[in-house]
């Protein structure tokens, strides 16, 4: 039951790493016929939970028959086959009780896959060949169910099974006298590649790939596309990557239509052509591809190759978004962190950027980054405009309380103001002719002569021996020496 439970929580919290295997052979059958086997256990939850287990009454392939979470294992099979006797000629009816084994393997489509089915023997069994895994084996090679379609691994095993009397271990060795029975599909070299590239064996993924591009198939020339832009298992050729880019974007592969449109949007391999960009984008957003809504909405957020227009690009960020696209998090974060078609949000722009990064995205890093600089600044900016703010009113306070202030002061101590008790001399008379420079020195200009006796206005500024007055409307400065207040 903890073998369940790890199952069921690995899938449930997809923790699962691609190729972890499971395999058990100690659940309860109860229901079976020839054809279909099903296993019911209790759930970790204490659910009911029913999985089931599906042999294929002609091809007596196992096969996972989806019913909850995917966790189908093995057992007990009870069955009656008939069969006609070779000797007699008569059907006999035989009851079979037979326990097999299962191994699964989660696989990267999420899902997972039956890789090995074997007859467990009973203890008193001596038998050291089981015809039924020869056929069986045979039978997954023909179909690609667990195995890898393979025409020459099929002819071996049913031949080690039609060696020891299998009929229809015979019957399909009959079948495959068709040169074309059994032969591989587009399909089949499509992920046989994928199968090979897995295992970094990138000669033999490029060179099923090519066969699977003369089929026709816009997968394998994507794949061969991305091969030529990374330099896997060929050199790195932007003139063999556009071509098979744009190959695989005529066979309506969004994938390479994205691909395509960035080359365009970036000039690699291509001129740059912000509008074909934009073309390719949202010929693969018709197609519901969330990438391709990301990169058309920076087409309108930066206004390349359509109208500007944020809001649209927000728009379509959001539908990205929840496409799981996890770029588009970002890109929305980023118009929430810079106010472009939604209202500044730096709250809301640090839940989105940490959303990214939880899901993966290095670049969102960055993105934070920016956005924990930008709210410093703001922080600083808002303290010194709230200081200038407080500081203006206090000064306004006391500048208009200042009167009142001071008579509570004369009040408490019996001494008034002195600018109420004393007047301050402003003017001064001219003791002498003297020259009225434009500076405080010698060296600056002579206005004009003041003569003596005549009467001049103190602006209170003062240089060294020098005052500055006002007279007739100008003003200038004199030395202190011939003045007399």
């Amino acid at each position: 039951m903890g073998l369940l439970r790890d199952m069921y929580y690995g899938m449930k919290n997809k923790s699962l790493k691609v190729g972890t295997r499971f395999a058990v052979d100690s659940f309860q059958c109860t229901e079976s016929e020839l054809g279909k086997v099903t296993f019911k256990w209790e759930h970790p939850d204490g659910e009911n939970a029913v999985y089931e287990l599906e042999m294929l009454t002609d091809l007596h392939i196992p096969r996972i028959t989806r019913s909850s979470y995917d966790l189908s294992m093995s057992g007990c099979l009870n069955y009656d086959d008939t069969q006609r006797d070779n000797v007699t000629g008569k059907e006999v009816t035989v009851n079979y009780k037979v326990k097999f084994r299962a191994e699964f393997e989660y696989q990267s489509d999420n899902n997972f896959h039956v890789v090995q089915f074997k007859r467990v023997p009973e203890k008193s069994e001596t038998t050291k060949i089981w015809v039924f895994e020869m056929y069986n084996e045979g039978m997954m090679y023909v179909t690609g169910e667990g195995f890898p379609k393979d025409r020459d691994k099929a002819i071996e095993k049913f031949r080690e099974a039609a060696d020891n009397d299998h009929a229809g271990a015979k019957n399909m060795l009959e079948k495959f006298k068709d040169p074309n029975f059994c032969t591989l599909t587009a399909d089949d070299f499509l992920n046989q590649g994928m199968a090979a590239y897995n295992t970094k064996d990138y000669a033999k993924a490029i060179e099923l790939w090519r066969k699977a591009a003369d089929m026709g198939n816009g997968w394998a020339m994507n794949n061969l596309g991305v091969c030529y832009r990374d330099g896997t298992g060929v050199p790195k050729d932007d003139a063999k990557k556009i071509e098979w880019y744009k190959k695989a974007a005529e066979q309506g592969h969004t994938g390479a239509m994205n691909g395509l449109a960035y080359c365009y949007k970036n000039g690699q391999g291509v001129p740059q052509d912000h509008a074909k960009a934009a073309e390719l984008y949202e010929k693969a957003t018709t197609q519901g591809d969330a990438a391709a809504m990301n990169g058309l909405g920076y087409c309108y957020l930066l206004g390349e190759g359509k109208p500007k227009d944020e809001k649209k690009a927000v728009e379509l960020f959001r539908a990205a978004m929840d496409k799981g696209n996890v770029n588009a998090i970002d890109s929305l974060g980023e118009c929430y962190r810079d106010g472009t078609g939604v209202k500044q949000d730096f709250a809301k722009a640090e839940e989105l950027f940490n959303e990214a990064i939880s899901k993966g995205n290095e670049a969102s890093k960055a993105s934070l980054a920016k956005l924990m600089e930008m709210k410093s600044k703001s922080g600083f900016l808002k303290k010194i405009f709230i200081t200038v703010i407080i500081l203006g009113v206090l000064g306004s306070v006391l500048y208009f309380a200042r009167p009142y202030i001071m008579q509570v002061i004369s009040s408490l101590t019996g001494k008034t103001d002195a600018t109420q008790t004393t007047t301050v001399t402003t003017t001064a008379t001219v003791t002498s002719n003297v020259n009225f420079r434009s500076g405080p020195s010698t060296d600056n200009a002579v206005i004009r002569q003041l003569q003596q006796g005549d009467t001049v206005t103190l602006t209170g500024e003062t240089n060294g021996g020098w005052m500055q007055v006002s007279h007739n409307g100008e003003t200038g400065w004199v030395s202190s020496e011939y003045l007399s207040k």
